[in-house]
């Protein structure tokens, strides 16, 4: 056989390797391999088999961390030329460096609930590491080092049973949602011709010095920004699509557009941030507070796989062309309307966060503003309440590799 060292293949290596110490023969391995790589079961997903697959899953790694380990993220961000490099070592940590004993259990419980208990572990490593090292210093280029280290002498402050507890008290999101975001990336990255092996942009090279220019935010400030956008989105770089200073202090232009009409829209993915006195990020109250979605979401003790998986019959046969947004409000029982007032625009104004107040509120003249605490983000008020508005920009993604 020819061996394909690219990360996937290291991954299948790992486990043939694994696989053998349960083996009677190498005969017996190949049967138990072939099983694994034959399987189809979509509620089952166990191996990535193509370089799509794989970067998708690191992609959807990165942002699991955003939401599950954001001191961690913060962390890797701050010390890291490219955070997404570290991120892609994820199924390393598992089946490269982690003792025996721990992947012994591990992989125990991934054959039996699938591939969503894989990110599990791996967030619950990195939340280790993150307790471990906080503080010390870290050199850019060692981290990746560093955090395999971390893994391999992981018995020396986490027992296989406490890394276990660790990662299902991690109350992610549905394996559908889970699933959904998979999806978004790999069309994310289809969409940009990378099928192959390929660099991708990471935040520093996204926001580079000599070309990024805002009168608000310095090219630090944008960074942290970046690093909180989902990953498929770092694939681009961002893009001044509208500011105060050249196109005008209104909105009545929009008044031929959609008229006065009022209507919420967004996912979950939105969130509102404030950079001044301290950087805060403020995220979907369903993200911090799962338990407010009673069903949608999965809740906090173990359920069996297919509860929470999209069934073959509920799959389109492209779902890559028929994808539901990640984290649509209409995949959670929510208590309230108020939990998904993402944002809102009309004519007379624009409005981020709603119910029981406005995270964000702009007048049709892009002059005044106010901020104040909403359900849909459980904020703080992000600057003085009632404030004018100096300059405004809008910034959008711009895809570099499609022109």
């Amino acid at each position: 056989q020819k061996y394909n060292f690219s990360p996937q293949g290291y991954c299948r290596i790992s486990i043939k390797a694994l696989l053998l110490h349960y083996s009677k023969d190498e005969a017996e391995c190949f049967e138990q391999v072939c099983r694994i790589l034959a399987c189809n079961d979509p509620s089952k997903r166990l191996i990535d088999q193509t370089f799509l697959a794989f970067e998708s899953s690191c992609m959807t790694f990165g942002d699991l961390v955003n939401k599950y380990c954001q001191a961690a993220h913060k962390l890797m961000v701050a010390v890291s030329e490219d955070v997404l490099e570290v991120y892609s070592d994820w199924q390393r940590w598992l089946f490269g460096e982690l003792p025996m004993v721990y992947i012994a259990r591990v992989f125990d419980v991934f054959l039996v609930e699938g591939y969503k208990v894989l990110y599990r572990v791996a967030l619950a490593i990195l939340k280790f590491f993150h307790k471990v090292r906080a503080g010390q210093p870290m050199e850019s280029d060692s981290v990746q080092q560093d955090i395999r280290a971390f893994v391999r002498d992981i018995a020396k402050s986490v027992s296989p049973e406490r890394l276990l507890e660790k990662a299902f008290a991690i109350r992610l999101f549905s394996r559908k949602e889970i699933q959904l975001l998979q999806m978004a990336n790999e069309k994310a990255l289809q969409q940009k011709g990378i099928t192959v092996k390929q660099k991708r942009q990471n935040v520093h090279l996204a926001v580079h010095a000599e070309n990024f220019k805002s009168e608000i935010v310095s090219v630090k400030e944008m960074r942290d920004i970046w690093s909180w956008i989902p990953e498929r989105f770092a694939l681009c770089q961002p893009l001044l699509l509208f500011t105060t200073l050249e196109h005008g202090c209104s909105l009545s232009s929009e008044r031929r557009r959609g008229g006065n009409k009022l209507s919420f829209f967004g996912t979950g993915e939105c969130f509102v941030f404030r950079l001044q006195p301290e950087v805060e990020r403020y995220e979907w109250v369903i993200i911090k507070h799962p338990e407010l979605a009673t069903s949608g979401s999965e809740p906090e003790n173990h359920v069996s796989p297919a509860s929470s998986t999209l069934s073959s019959r509920s799959l389109p046969s492209d779902p890559s062309d028929r994808l539901s947004p990640f984290l649509s409000a209409r995949h959670f029982n929510l208590p309230s309307k108020t939990a998904s007032m993402f944002m809102a625009g009309s004519s007379e104004c624009i409005i981020i966060g709603g119910g029981d107040g406005q995270a964000l509120y702009l007048d049709a003249d892009l002059n005044h503003g106010r901020t104040s605490h909403c359900n849909t983000f459980n904020n703080q008020p992000l600057c003085s309440e009632s404030f004018q508005i100096s300059v405004l920009e809008v910034w959008g993604f711009r895809d570099t590799m499609n022109g």
